[in-house]
């Protein structure tokens, strides 16, 4: 059967390693622009919230490319370090994603049943979303900034 990027293994080596790349560069761009956009300031729930699942998404893919077989040898030769450990620096990364979806867990506003207060419906039927207070994201913003720091 002739192999194509839709089918059952959509994937070679080099594709699954660039594609990890591009989606921990991707991480590390949207972490430092909320950072560069809300400092210290108040953020948009929205804002929040979206990155939160950005992360934990691209998580899930950057996990899947570290499996495929072969990756983490190409990792080695690709950055001539015999030493570099992808396994390690996926699982490292996911622990630090895991950090901004606990702190999020933890520090954003929820009602009695753990549902995020962040939006209600506007007069006009559109989202009227909620403004996070500065000091409740501030360990958000350290988990942000863990990642930008982990990412080369």
């Amino acid at each position: 059967m002739l192999p194509s990027d839709a089918g059952t293994n959509p994937f070679d080596i080099r594709n699954a390693w660039e594609q990890l790349r591009r989606r921990a560069g991707n991480v590390k761009k949207q972490c430092a622009r909320f950072l560069a956009i809300y400092g210290a300031g108040d953020a948009p729930s929205n804002d929040c919230v979206s990155l939160v699942f950005f992360l934990a998404e691209h998580r899930i893919s950057i996990e899947e490319y570290a499996t495929i077989s072969g990756v983490a040898e190409y990792a080695k030769e690709q950055l001539n370090d015999p030493n570099f450990d992808l396994a390690a620096e996926v699982a490292a990364f996911g622990t630090l994603v895991g950090a901004v979806v606990a702190m999020a867990q933890a520090d954003l506003p929820k009602d009695g049943n753990g549902y995020l207060l962040y939006t209600k419906i506007a007069p006009n039927g559109l989202s009227n979303y909620r403004v996070f207070p500065g000091a409740t994201l501030t360990g958000f913003r350290s988990a942000l900034s863990a990642i930008v720091s982990a990412i080369n």
